[in-house]
């Protein structure tokens, strides 16, 4: 079944990521006419002088 990985900046509390997953799960549920319980949400947190954006690292923002 599903198993969607998503990568975040790093620093987001538990709950924050918690509350991330669910609406993954509900989406993607929903989406993909799947059970809640078959999706897998694999979430990456990079570390912020690890992640650039147009060029410039995070970690110098």
């Amino acid at each position: 079944m599903p198993i969607i990985h998503a990568s975040i900046a790093a620093g987001r509390t538990d709950d924050q990521v918690e509350k991330f997953v669910e609406g993954v799960v509900k989406v993607a549920s929903e989406t993909l006419n799947a059970p809640e319980s078959a999706v897998t949400v694999i979430v990456n947190q990079i570390p912020h002088n690890h992640l650039a954006t147009n060029g410039v690292l995070k970690s110098k923002q």
